[in-house]
């Protein structure tokens, strides 16, 4: 346990106080500037299944651009055109002209795509491990955990289960 001045209370392990928040969080894993809230034990869960969620809309909005871009692609091909690079950005600015819209969608998914992947990624090891942003190696290097380890501290994450093979975590 230690003592938070900004608070004024004695905080169990693993809390730390978010000055922007301005409270005390158990396990608490990033302050999140796009939700303004923190990431911590109480909602974790809930914000990867949120995060997840999100890159899966924007991978089927992709996916969705690119099949319109194919099937007008094949329309062209099958009317005797020949199709090359200049060819496949001309059918592109056709099927999107004045629809500018689109294409900053799509950027924009893209962009956030490219972001997102590893970010989860990463999230889901710290979980797999029994870490939290924040809290990592807290005791010290981080001890190796088998496959079956970090499957069975993901499944008890995502249930609401106590992590059988965590190196640090603990609920408070």
């Amino acid at each position: 346990t230690q003592y938070c001045t900004f608070c004024e209370i004695v905080t169990p392990r693993r809390a730390k106080h978010c000055r922007l928040c301005g409270v005390c969080q158990r396990n608490l894993d990033h302050h999140c500037l796009y939700l303004l809230h923190c990431i911590a034990d109480n909602n974790h869960r809930t914000f990867l299944l949120f995060s997840s969620l999100i890159a899966v809309q924007q991978i089927a909005f992709l996916t969705y651009c690119c099949v319109l871009v194919y099937t007008t692609r094949v329309i062209t091909m099958a009317t005797g055109t020949t199709v090359g690079v200049a060819e496949v950005v001309g059918v592109l600015a056709d099927t999107l002209r004045g629809d500018y819209c689109m294409v900053i969608l799509f950027v924009y998914n893209l962009a956030t795509v490219l972001w997102m992947i590893p970010y989860l990624f990463v999230q889901l090891t710290h979980v797999s491990l029994g870490e939290t942003m924040f809290f990592q190696h807290e005791l010290g290097p981080r001890r190796q955990l088998s496959v079956k380890q970090r499957i069975s501290n993901l499944l008890n994450f995502f249930m609401d289960r106590r992590f059988n093979h965590s190196t640090t975590y603990e609920h408070i």
